[in-house]
């Protein structure tokens, strides 16, 4: 019913813009998008009609353009034409309201898309530039590649929309740059120590324990030679202290060379 009622007005629209001074050209792409729309033909008639429109701009003309893609199921495209036919003053009153209708059905069967995360980015749909995040906008029912760009970087998905429906996209910000793992180490053949923190706490010790040794022993002994020649109680008890002192010194050095040999074996360093 409805389509018989848009095809007389596309006739009515024909008949009113023939009055003016057409384009041949253009008056002869209308007829065929006419003829080709009666045989469904609709691709077809859209393409005639849009090449008419080319040559001689008519909003009227639009509104042919709009029922071809509604019957294509394009459904945003026919609403923006609805619309703009609707605000004409070229089209002729009836067809307006008509016009305005047909963009309220159209705007109701199409999904609305609300894409959010990654502020800034340039949203598209299909190749076609739409928003810029957060943002949301109105598809037509369908499958739909979705992508989002930002200083050359790009985020996409593919999303199934039914009409009617409200659909919410959290585009998640792709990495500024990718970062390749390091390799792993080369091995050389044959085995070599890996010292770790309890290793270099035993070379310390050993060092420092091996060094206190030396000294405080040659000091013992420079002291006990001189208490062969002079005894007293003093030197005793100076010699004595430093041998102890001495036999500390060697104990430090060889926990050092323990601690050095348990870290060979845990491997702290590994």
């Amino acid at each position: 019913m409805i389509r018989t009622l848009l095809v007389a007005c596309l006739l009515a629209l024909l008949a009113s813009t023939r009055a003016s001074a057409q384009a041949p050209s253009a008056a002869e792409e209308f007829q065929r998008g006419l003829e080709a729309f009666e045989q469904d033909r609709i691709e077809a008639a859209l393409a005639h009609f849009r090449s008419a429109l080319e040559l001689d701009p008519r909003d009227a003309v639009r509104f042919n353009i709009a029922l071809c893609l509604e019957q294509l199921g394009q459904y945003r495209d026919a609403a923006e034409e609805y619309e703009r036919a609707a605000s004409s003053d070229e089209v002729p009153e009836e067809a307006r309201r008509l016009a305005a209708a047909q963009a309220e059905v159209n705007r109701a069967r199409l999904a609305e898309l609300r894409a959010t995360g990654w502020p800034g980015a340039r949203l598209s749909v299909d190749g076609h530039a739409r928003c810029t995040l957060p943002c949301a906008t109105r598809e037509d029912p369908g499958a739909h590649e979705i992508a989002a760009t930002l200083d050359g970087r790009t985020w996409s998905d593919s999303v199934e929309l039914r009409a009617g429906e409200r659909v919410i996209l959290s585009v998640v910000e792709p990495p500024a740059r990718v970062v390749a793992a390091p390799a792993e180490p080369v091995v050389e053949s044959g085995w070599t120590p890996a010292i770790g923190w309890l290793g270099g706490v035993g070379i310390s010790l050993g060092l420092a324990g091996t060094g206190a040794t030396i000294w405080l022993g040659w000091h013992a002994e420079s002291l006990h030679a001189q208490y062969v020649l002079a005894p007293s109680l003093d030197g005793a008890r100076e010699g004595s202290a430093f041998r102890d002192a001495t036999n500390v010194s060697l104990s430090i050095a060889i926990a050092g060379a323990a601690l050095f040999l348990l870290d060979l074996i845990v491997g702290t360093g590994r």
